[in-house]
């Protein structure tokens, strides 16, 4: 296993550096690094601050000077004891947390703990009011040490745009080097590079199996700024007018024209809220089960808390980018039913629509039309989690309904305080750990869980308003659902527009793909020849199916 860890500290410890020599043996990265243009080739040469330089730099730190000893001192345990001894140890719960860091985690790590514990001051002390602002430089050199641990050094948005450029053709080089195997084109692309091309902060890989990122953090997108980066690296490198001409055609309207950078930008802001969805932090935090609807539902209920506070900003761009995170979300549904083996998958396809737009118009209600529920977030929250994001396939009353039903409340808080500009730069993050320790206590203050009796007068009772689970019909929703039918009667011309709007929709369906087209025309054979049969009465029986009905169910899946 450490000789794993080593080999993961290679990875992990280098800078896109083309070469390096560790114990005297020489790795390469990166073949013909002389094809690169002259910015790369200064970049790839720079100085970068490695791991094990780190606790060094903190421990030369001179700390303020008194007669109180502020500092932490961990036990050195480095070393891998024998079994006798850790099995004495374990039954003595004498194995701490200090002796599990300093086995597992990666190299350099516990070395790091060491000096920031005796550099910073912890554990409720606080420095003399006279050594208060040496003391605050010395915590900010320390922490800006810490920080280059795990994220590495600060770049300008020059060098950010630098190193982009050069793991762009780096990636390119090294799916060339996958087809044709020619050595010109040898190179190793890693895992972090991977992430790191992909906007996250953490790129840095472990050893995924022992110690992953628990959470994915991302960079923010500044455009203007980028933009700006790339500009002046084209003057630098002295591109030809080509692929300047090339980049102002194609590349630099997708930065200008609001239209196309707001649809780059909710590209990335989806594929971000599902990478967080699918973190060991998100996943293991909030126990969640492997389930296909499960997790489909997750994604559409932070899709949902994007879209709605896009809607409430309610500006021509932040309702365009609420329509493109809906329809990426549409897009994201059919390639994942795509890739199961089922049958009538188009018919499957259509139901999964169909019940996550019923989910988000649960939250639609919950949130932003029942009185009751806006008054008070927490009214029957545990329901319509356990109703709309766990699809009722796990215990009513199991502690992980009351962790999401938080979970939800809490981001819910966060993004309802959001402006444009953040979600414009996709500076949104989604966090499990805004929930409270007493989570559950705040639930079952509002919402008491039902014995066997109650449960068994619920279950009997023909009121619509029910508590087990999470219900729309109640009173509040039909009286508003009345008013809006009232209003939608009023207007002849709205019922034509409906009339066109499913008509149209149902042809973009029809004709999706070959598929759909065999789909919809086989039930609309189905109908041709029910209706022949109900031209004359003799040819009518009373099993045949209604045509209404199958019209009906046509309209509805379009």
């Amino acid at each position: 296993m450490l000789k794993l860890l080593q080999r993961f500290s290679i990875y992990s410890n280098q800078h896109h550096s083309p070469r390096e020599v560790i114990n005297g043996k020489e790795f390469i990265y990166d073949n013909q690094v002389h094809l690169y243009s002259p910015t790369i080739q200064a970049f790839l040469q720079k100085r970068w601050t490695k791991k094990e330089e780190i606790p060094a730099k903190i421990y030369i730190i001179d700390p303020i000077k008194t007669d109180h000893d502020y500092g932490i001192y961990l036990q050195p345990l480095k070393k891998l004891l024998e079994e006798n001894r850790l099995i004495r140890m374990f039954e003595t719960n004498d194995i701490s947390s200090q002796y599990v860091m300093s086995i597992f985690f990666e190299e350099h790590f516990k070395p790091l703990l060491d000096t920031y514990s005796t550099t910073v001051i912890m554990n409720g002390y606080v420095p003399p009011l006279v050594q208060s602002y040496n003391y605050q430089k010395i915590e900010q050199q320390a922490k800006t040490l810490y920080r280059t641990f795990f994220l590495g050094d600060e770049l300008t948005d020059l060098e950010k745009e630098i190193e982009f450029k050069y793991l762009a053709l780096k990636q390119k080089k090294f799916m060339k080097y996958n087809e044709t195997s020619r050595n010109q084109f040898k190179c190793v692309w890693t895992f972090s590079q991977q992430r790191r091309i992909e906007g996250y902060m953490n790129w840095r890989s472990r050893q995924q199996e022992l110690f992953d990122d628990l959470r994915p953090i991302f960079e923010p997108v500044y455009v203007g700024r980028k933009l700006q980066a790339y500009q002046l690296l084209q003057e630098l490198d002295q591109t030809p007018w080509s692929e300047k001409l090339s980049f102002n055609i194609f590349e630099k309207p997708r930065f200008q024209d609001t239209k196309k950078k707001v649809e780059w930008l909710s590209t990335i802001l989806f594929s971000r809220t599902i990478i967080y969805t699918k973190s060991l932090e998100f996943v293991r935090t909030l126990e969640i089960p492997p389930d296909f609807h499960i997790e489909l539902s997750l994604v559409n209920f932070h899709i949902w808390l994007i879209t709605n506070r896009l809607r409430q900003i309610n500006t021509k761009d932040s309702n365009f980018m609420a329509r493109m995170m809906s329809y990426n979300y549409l897009v994201f549904l059919q390639n994942q039913i795509s890739k199961v083996h089922i049958r009538k998958k188009n018919d499957f396809i259509k139901d999964a629509e169909q019940y996550m737009e019923t989910s988000r118009r649960y939250l639609e209600y919950h949130f932003n039309k029942n009185p009751t529920t806006i008054a008070n977030n927490y009214h029957k929250i545990d329901a319509l989690v356990w109703s709309v994001v766990f699809f009722e396939k796990v215990p009513r009353y199991d502690n992980k309904v009351y962790l999401m039903a938080e979970y939800l409340k809490a981001n819910y808080d966060y993004i309802s305080q959001l402006q444009y500009s953040q979600f414009d730069q996709c500076d949104v993050f989604f966090d499990v750990f805004r929930i409270g320790m007493d989570y559950k206590k705040k639930i079952l203050t509002v919402n008491p869980p039902l014995n066997e009796v109650e449960f068994t007068q619920e279950f009997e009772s023909e009121s619509p308003t029910k508590k087990y689970f999470y219900t729309y019909d109640d009173k509040i929703s039909q009286k508003y659902q009345h008013i809006k039918d009232i209003q939608n009667n009023k207007s002849l011309v709205h019922k034509r527009l409906q009339v066109l709007n499913e008509n149209i929709s149902y042809v973009f369906r029809k004709y999706e793909n070959l598929e759909t087209y065999d789909h919809y025309s086989s039930q609309e054979d189905q109908i041709k020849k029910q209706e022949e049969k109900q031209k004359y009465v003799w040819n009518f029986e009373q099993n045949d199916v209604d045509v209404n009905k199958i019209k009906e169910k046509l309209k509805r899946h379009a």
